[in-house]
């Protein structure tokens, strides 16, 4: 928990105070509002650079490390760069807001995990600038042309603080939204101070980016701030306020930062918005008879220069990446890279209306409970879009319309030519936009007395309700990973380390668990819990020998009924629920698992004490599947009890399920917790053993309680209890101890 809140505050100081430098050395004589976004610019730019010349992170760390000592002395030296008091309250309760989904779980861990399992790449990527081990298994395609910035600056956190990279990662993140709440302080600053502070907290945490940032994606969420920062750079520029021959290294800055976190193809929102800007001001311009004179050309030529030197020296080390990128994507999807037909995880495209922040649903994959009240919401949001579109046209500041709509004109494209998945991130970078806009025409400036202010008092709260209550939704169904199964697996990783792995398990993140190790997952099929894959198995017998012949290690859990390993392979390790076997190249007769248990961990007994009896090789063939549907109760226990008939023996009892929160199961006087788990079906996990000693009715009970409050769609909806009748050694010892 601390890891991960010292990284994303980190994040937040280093953005601040390398980009009120970089604005000081461009002109600067007090707190510019790009600052953060400039800073996280020159964060990931400089990380991602200095990797690329380095191949590790002691020279990003130094440079890093450096421009924020330097930061740290302007601010001393000259209070009026340091960031306006007013900004505290607001970013500090961003800040909480964020940390919700972790309230919720009771836990710290990876974002997004059984939502969207990216992060599992991204892991691999960022320990690859860790160690060489994990380089050489790291995603090639990812290594090749992917943008690194993110990855960069998580590695760089890792190694500097000693934490973990899911805890930085996670850091860089949810450290992101108070980012966005720090840069929309330039566009709501003229507000009363407590409105002010209000519509940055909402600005801040609008639905779209909290429901991304809670599937564990950082890209939409940066380049919204990137963005952000752009048009305030633009506006200082537009209105003479910024001079010189380094005018523009803040916005050369921020480019390099879009390279880093979204490659060529996060250039076309700053170019889009640049470009209407400038169409607008040249027609006022016109409008007003006055014309671009030559000496406005001059006088922005020079500082232009510096702005290419400066955006080429720190970008030069990523050319090469940015071109594989460029041929890499060109002729996929539109231009896109990724396949129209391929919407991710998505279940078709999202409504435009969730960029409004007015969305009841705790999945934003779905439509709310009720559609009219969310639409009606977010409605009278664009009502208020438009009010502040016209009033900030008509005051002369064109930045946040133009950005806002250039972010509807990319939208527009994407969704009529691009995949929904593609369509999908061009919404959540338009949303703080889309919320900025609206704050800005709801409280804007005009008449402060009489009914119109009373109405939009009313107004405004219960917008202010509907967007709570939408962002809160969408933080407390974020998924937060549990930690008890990859803590298990990862004690096999000084094992298999540099070798081919099987894991008989459907989980993205093994391959980050065994970071080092080429591994493959033995797939059931997409995600689901219809009847025809309800009592499916991914174990041994599921596998071809002709496949096992390629691994040198296989993880498997510990599970009666999904087969017996060949005979080339040997048990060298467990950790609950994992075995770990190893092929020897020749075969032998095999002893008793138990022996070999024995063998392993030097202590029979206490593997008896752990129910970890021998299974012959015909045990699971009369496995019998016991399903006990489960219903999500909200904020309650979830409980359910079933029945079945069943012989009398010793079984071994295994359970299936995907779970939020701990399960309890009871049964036949074994009575045990279960851990969390959202990794994929097919995976039966070990439970215990039960005595039968009469057929008859056999109570199974199974319950789970809910933390702070999930969405249904990660309760639970139903297990398998799965019991194996045990067989006797061949020494007629059951627990394999003479």
């Amino acid at each position: 928990m601390v890891a991960t809140v010292v990284a994303a505050a980190a994040v937040v100081v280093a953005s601040v105070l390398i980009g009120q430098l970089v604005c000081a050395v461009a002109g600067s004589v007090a707190w510019a509002d790009s600052a953060p976004a400039v800073g996280l610019g020159a964060l990931v730019g400089v990380a991602a650079s200095g990797l690329h010349l380095a191949g590790h992170t002691t020279g990003p760390a130094i440079a890093i490390l450096g421009l924020e000592v330097a930061g740290c002395a302007l601010m001393w030296k000259r209070p009026d760069h340091r960031p306006p008091f007013s900004l505290a309250v607001p970013v500090l309760l961003v800040g909480a807001a964020v940390l919700v989904p972790f309230i919720a779980a009771r836990r710290f861990g990876t974002l997004g995990v059984g939502l969207d399992d990216d992060m599992a790449n991204h892991l691999l990527v960022g320990g690859a600038f860790q160690s060489s081990q994990v380089a050489r298994v790291a995603p090639p395609l990812y290594l090749a042309i992917y943008p690194l910035g993110p990855h960069a600056v998580a590695a760089t956190l890792a190694s500097v603080g000693g934490i973990s990279l899911v805890d930085s990662f996670t850091g860089f993140t949810i450290a992101l939204p108070p980012l966005i709440a720090m840069v929309a302080w330039g566009q709501l600053r003229t507000l009363p101070r407590g409105v002010a502070q209000l519509g940055v907290f909402v600005v801040g945490t609008p639905y779209l980016v909290l429901a991304y940032m809670g599937e564990g994606s950082f890209k939409e969420p940066a380049l919204a701030i990137l963005l952000l920062g752009t048009i305030w750079e633009i506006e200082r520029i537009r209105v003479r306020r910024r001079t010189g021959l380094t005018m523009f290294v803040p916005v050369a800055v921020i480019v390099v930062g879009l390279l880093s976190i979204y490659s060529i193809a996060g250039l076309w929102w700053p170019v889009v918005t640049a470009g209407a800007v400038a169409a607008a001001s040249l027609q006022s311009r016109w409008r007003s008879g006055e014309l671009v004179k030559r000496a406005d050309i001059g006088r922005l030529l020079a500082p232009s220069i510096m702005g290419l030197c400066a955006l080429g020296v720190i970008i030069a080390p990523q050319v090469p990446r940015l071109w594989r990128f460029y041929n890499g994507i060109v002729a996929v999807g539109n231009g896109s890279g990724i396949p129209v037909s391929n919407i991710g995880n998505l279940k078709g495209s999202l409504n435009p209306l969730e960029t409004t922040g007015s969305w009841l649903s705790a999945d934003f994959r779905i439509a709310p409970p009720s559609v009219a009240f969310s639409g009606a919401g977010a409605l009278l949001i664009c009502g208020c879009c438009v009010i502040g579109f016209v009033r900030l046209l008509r005051d002369g500041r064109l930045e946040l319309p133009a950005a806002t709509a250039s972010c509807a004109a990319i939208w527009s494209y994407s969704a009529l030519t691009q995949s929904a998945y593609t369509s999908a991130k061009a919404l959540v970078i338009a949303s703080p936009f889309v919320v900025c806009l609206a704050v800005t025409g709801l409280v804007g400036s005009g008449t402060l007395n009489g009914w119109w202010a009373r109405g939009k008092a009313v107004i405004g709260g219960c917008l202010l309700l509907m967007l709570a209550a939408s962002s809160y939704l969408a933080l407390v169904a974020s998924p937060v990973g549990p930690s008890a199964h990859a803590d298990s697996m990862a004690g096999f990783r000084s094992i298999v380390l540099g070798r081919t792995t099987l894991v008989l398990e459907e989980d993205p993140f093994a391959g980050w668990y065994l970071a080092g190790a080429r591994v493959s997952t033995q797939q059931l099929g997409p995600r689901a819990t219809n009847p025809e894959r309800r009592y499916k198995h991914v174990g041994w017998g599921s596998v071809p020998a002709s496949v096992l012949a390629r691994y040198d290690y296989v993880v498997a859990p510990i599970d009666p009924a999904s087969g017996e390993p060949p005979a080339s392979f040997r048990l060298v390790d467990i950790s609950w629920p994992y075995d770990l076997f190893e092929r020897r190249t020749t075969s032998t007769s095999r002893p008793s698992r138990d022996r070999q248990l024995a063998r392993v961990k030097g202590d029979c007994r206490a593997l008896a004490r752990k129910g970890l009896r021998w299974i012959g090789e015909d045990a699971g063939r009369d496995a019998i599947p016991i399903y006990v549907p489960m219903e999500y109760v909200p904020e309650g226990v979830s409980r359910s009890t079933t029945t079945p008939e069943v012989d009398p023996g010793l079984y071994y009892v295994n359970m299936r399920y995907i779970a939020y929160e701990p399960v309890r199961i009871a049964i036949s006087g074994l009575s045990t917790t279960m851990p969390a788990t959202l990794e994929g079906l097919g995976t039966y996990w070990p439970v215990g053993e039960v005595t039968v000693r009469r057929r008859g009715s056999l109570a199974v009970r199974v319950e789970e309680r809910p933390g702070l409050m999930v969405a249904p769609s990660f309760g639970l909806s139903g297990v398998v209890i799965q019991l194996t009748r045990l067989l006797r050694g061949d020494d007629g010892n059951s627990s394999g101890c003479n």
